[in-house]
């Protein structure tokens, strides 16, 4: 299973009809964002992808995986 740290690199992408192994956390994210790629060999072309750390500047506010990390 995906971690929310492996998840919110960007780096890596799950299939729309796999939301179930999406990191509890990330159903409540403002930086969920669910993409197609134009080169796909499979039926369903969207995947989910965390654009957290898209950006260069920093976001206004943290992902729920940092915040609960925080609170800690």
């Amino acid at each position: 299973m995906l971690t929310p740290e492996e998840f919110r690199t960007g780096q890596h992408s799950i299939p729309l009809n796999l939301a179930e192994e999406l990191p509890e956390c990330c159903s409540r994210c403002r930086f969920l964002i669910f993409e197609e790629f134009t080169v796909c060999f499979i039926d369903a072309p969207f995947y989910y992808q965390c654009a957290y750390s898209w950006t260069e500047k920093a976001p206004d506010s943290l992902p729920p995986c940092l915040a609960e990390d925080s609170e800690a």
